[in-house]
């Protein structure tokens, strides 16, 4: 499995830059194919439908597929390309951290088996509030990092999916150090870089695998 793993960390790094692409309404005969956070319009102009999400008023899809379009009842949303079985809710994932700030996270979820990823990208955001547990853990950069792998619970019914990692279990399973990106160690209640010696404290599950 620690193979699997690793594989879908590193895939994580290439996606984040894919992120920024904008597809743009007019070029929806091209069957265009868009990625998460592509942003498809505004709710000044179309109602969100599935597969996208929205924020500050911007509508984003939320997976890979073909963007479609209702003229008559100005909604957008997301076809995917294949059909795949969603996460359901009070399930355990697996998720990439791609940006992390002191109260909210965004993440990728991977699937409940790493070993077999989910091909379309599953939004997953995560608030302080379902992630600390200790009064001393102020952000939740304390808890988890851009790069880390986590197991989370999903709280919601659909993408994109409300995560929590107050849950058994729930936590990093598998980290990258800051400074040198080896994959990091858990020894003695710390992460510890092999390779440099970088020491950090994270949210561990005792799922986490030392590569």
């Amino acid at each position: 499995m620690e193979k699997y793993i690793s594989h879908i960390v590193l895939m994580g790094y290439r996606d984040i830059s894919t992120c920024a692409k904008i597809w743009k309404v007019d070029s929806l005969s091209r069957e265009q194919e868009v990625l998460p956070g592509t942003l498809l319009g505004v709710i000044e102009e179309y109602f969100p439908g599935s597969n996208v999400y929205e924020i500050d008023g911007k509508i984003y899809s939320s997976i890979i597929g073909i963007p479609r379009l209702d003229m008559v009842r100005r909604i957008v949303w997301v076809e995917p390309r294949t059909r795949v079985q969603m996460p359901s809710q009070g399930s355990m994932v697996y998720a990439y951290v791609i940006n992390a700030r002191d109260e909210s996270a965004f993440l990728r979820i991977i699937g409940s088996d790493p070993r077999s990823p989910i091909r379309q990208s599953l939004v997953g955001m995560l608030h302080i509030s379902q992630a600390r547990l200790d009064p001393g853990e102020r952000s939740l950069l304390d808890i988890i990092r851009p790069g880390d792998l986590v197991y989370a619970k999903i709280l919601s019914k659909s993408n994109p999916y409300i995560l929590t990692l107050r849950a058994p279990k729930a936590g990093v399973v598998l980290s990258l150090c800051l400074k040198c990106a080896a994959f990091m160690r858990y020894r003695s209640g710390k992460l510890s870089c092999p390779r440099c010696g970088f020491e950090e404290s994270r949210r561990v599950s005792q799922l986490y695998i030392s590569i």
